[in-house]
């Protein structure tokens, strides 16, 4: 009954935890995520995946990520990755302190802060498009605010368009937080945002 708790589970798939390799089940990984969010749900509060990675020598562990991010995604689910130091092993960065390939998988465009309820929410690697629909709440208004790393996914700049009428809703872009600001229009309960290159 606390309004500000979370539910943070963790999860390794076991196999790819020990460095073997991805047995490339995305449905088995959706299946889980599905069923922690559940569990969240039966709790009534939003679900952040604690803590979670892939042993970097596993074949296939980038592909792994990238279906449990998806998983994710598709529960609105925050995220946590183990762990951020450097060194090798589970750490996100080598011993170097450089980024390893698992960034290009693990650093996404995503919703920071939405005026409502998110309905869907998906991010594509391969072509760098988000999108995301949720309906909004009369009750909120501040703007719904995207993270988007523009330096890293988007060098050549990158589009923001949205279902709401032309003239009836706005975006800015603040380069310092890498964040997109959009104000929807409010005369039109559901929305779908798109960011593409």
């Amino acid at each position: 009954e606390d309004p500000q708790a979370v539910y943070a589970p963790h999860y390794y798939d076991p196999i790819v935890h020990e460095g073997s390799a991805y047995h490339g089940n995305a449905e088995l990984v959706e299946t889980i995520i599905a069923l922690k969010a559940s569990e969240a749900e039966d709790h009534g509060v939003p679900m952040v995946l604690g803590e979670f990675g892939a042993f970097p020598t596993g074949p296939g562990h980038l592909d792994y990520l990238h279906d449990l991010l998806n998983a994710l995604d598709q529960h609105a689910a925050g995220w946590a990755f183990w762990s951020y130091d450097k060194g090798g092993g589970f750490s996100l960065l080598d011993s170097n302190g450089a980024e390893p390939a698992l960034f290009d998988v693990l650093v996404r465009a995503y919703p920071q802060r939405v005026a409502g309820a998110i309905q869907e929410h998906s991010f594509d690697v391969a072509t760098r498009v988000m999108n995301l629909r949720f309906d909004s709440n009369s009750s909120v208004t501040a703007p719904t605010e995207i993270f988007v790393p523009a330096a890293r996914l988007y060098p050549g700049g990158f589009q923001v368009s949205s279902s709401d009428s032309p003239g009836n809703w706005s975006w800015s872009f603040d380069p310092d937080r890498e964040v997109v600001q959009v104000v929807h229009d409010p005369g039109t309960t559901s929305h779908t945002i798109r960011i593409e290159p």
